[in-house]
């Protein structure tokens, strides 16, 4: 009797085991197939990623060697080749004659420029005491402006030209008198003045007779 209990505890041991063990397996097999599906996507974006690092690598490594090629080209035309300096170009305006005279009540200040220098150049503005002659003709103070012949009317921009070593002349002529500290009198030393491409300033000084 006793034989047979232990028997039959055995089988339903037995029984029980299998029996979770079966449900164990039908529980985590859907887990274990998407453990599955998931680790072979994981491989096939390495393969991928990996792929792409090795082209990347080589065409990396292509860029490198002709860079490296390009450097020898550059290196062997420097020792082959001495280098030349550059030349430079030099503004400089010359004020070979300013001088003025009387007419009546205006007075005509006249001046010859040369350009000295090695780069072709243009007068911009020209000053009479810090004034540009385009407010005094605004102001009716510059009656007329003469360069290289030509006039041109003083309220208005001008570009006046002047060729590395040509010379350029003109006139101005200005209204005898005295306006907001702008004296213009016989006897009176005003500052002429050209302001050139480069924006640099020529100054001379003309005494009005």
């Amino acid at each position: 009797m006793e034989r047979m209990v232990v028997v039959l505890v055995i089988g339903m041991l037995i029984i029980g085991s299998a029996s979770g063990f079966i449900l164990s397996f039908f529980a985590y097999q859907p887990q274990i197939q998407r453990l599955r599906y998931d680790l072979a996507l994981l491989e096939e974006d390495f393969a991928s990623l990996l792929e792409e690092n090795e082209e990347t690598l080589s065409e990396l490594e292509e860029t490198i060697s002709e860079l490296n090629s390009l450097i020898e080209e550059l290196n062997a035309t420097s020792a082959t080749e001495p280098d030349e300096p550059e030349p430079q170009t030099v503004e400089y305006i010359e004020i070979e004659q300013a001088q003025a005279t009387g007419n009546g009540t205006h007075f005509d200040i006249f001046f010859r420029l040369r350009n000295s220098g090695t780069a072709a150049t243009y007068i911009l503005v020209v000053y009479l005491n810090q004034y540009p002659t385009q407010l005094l003709g605004q102001e009716l103070i510059v009656s007329s402006l003469m360069l290289n012949g030509t006039s041109y009317l003083p309220q208005d921009p001008f570009s006046f030209p002047i060729d590395v070593g040509d010379s350029a002349e003109g006139t101005i002529t200005v209204v005898e008198g005295e306006f907001d500290g702008l004296n213009f009198k016989s006897g009176v030393s005003i500052e002429l003045k050209f302001t050139s491409f480069q924006r640099y300033d020529w100054p001379a000084i003309v005494t009005l007779p």
